[in-house]
């Protein structure tokens, strides 16, 4: 799979400069989290990636692969059932059943037919993962995904993404300022720090990364 390449990027937001000359390369084949402190630009770098912010100078390379994004509050329609909040997205002939098959993955089989408001915080996480899935993305980028959830659900959560990792080709980018969450999920590790992330750090392998 390509990679994905930072080169020396700048973004600012009025006077506060959050990257300055700063760069990165992720395999695309693998599992990404990214830390740090807050304010120091994680959410800021996944929008970048993402196309919904853009960069003062330098460049991003996603070579040719298709993102979806999971924001941290799952964005569903109100009015919608969650069946139809996925045929939002799914809309080939195949959709219906490819539609059953990601809710029986993700264990929503039962939720068909309910509303946003009817669902806890997990299962509302779990519905914006599987229209980011529909979407047929060859990499998810999460924000913060298991932050509302409690020990359980996020136990249940942690285990659903490496399952479905397993299943499919799906590769995620997910930030995160918990460093077990990351260790569990990922297999490397990008850690903001530093005033314009002068300081940040790359961990190929997040064997290699030391408390």
């Amino acid at each position: 799979m390509p990679k994905i390449n930072i080169q020396n990027i700048t973004k600012r937001f009025a006077s506060k400069v959050v990257f300055e000359d700063f760069s990165v390369t992720f395999d695309a084949a693998k599992n990404t989290a990214i830390l740090g402190a807050s304010g120091q630009g994680k959410t800021t770098l996944l929008n970048l990636l993402a196309g919904i912010e853009k960069v003062d100078s330098g460049a991003i390379d996603r070579g040719g692969l298709k993102f979806s994004y999971v924001f941290q509050e799952p964005v569903l329609l109100p009015w919608a059932t969650v069946y139809q909040n996925l045929q939002y997205v799914a809309k080939d002939e195949r959709a219906h059943n490819r539609i059953l098959e990601v809710l029986e993955k993700l264990s929503l089989r039962d939720e068909l037919d309910a509303y946003p408001a009817e669902l806890s915080g997990g299962m509302k996480q779990r519905v914006a993962l599987a229209r980011a899935v529909l979407f047929e993305a060859d990499v998810i980028l999460m924000d913060e995904p298991f932050q509302n959830l409690d020990a359980q659900s996020k136990a249940s959560a942690i285990e659903l993404y490496k399952t479905l990792r397993a299943q499919s080709n799906i590769n995620f980018i997910i930030v995160t300022h918990n460093i077990d969450e990351a260790l569990s999920v990922a297999d490397n590790l990008l850690i903001l720090k530093g005033e314009k992330n002068k300081q940040a750090r790359f961990y190929e392998d997040k064997k290699t990364f030391v408390r």
